[in-house]
């Protein structure tokens, strides 16, 4: 698969979240769909399950 507009980052300092607390901060960003009357919607998606 080919990524036309993708970024790779690298930590300055080392990665100490575990993913229950990386988990725990996104849920209340997780999309949710927009109401017919709204043009559109944003939020976090998974890329896979998280379980």
């Amino acid at each position: 698969m080919w990524f036309k507009q993708i970024q790779i980052f690298q930590f300055s300092s080392p990665f100490t979240l575990t993913s229950e607390k990386i988990i725990q901060q996104l849920t209340p960003l997780a999309f949710e769909p927009c109401l017919p009357s709204l043009p559109v919607s944003q939020g976090w998606v998974a890329p896979r399950a998280m379980y």
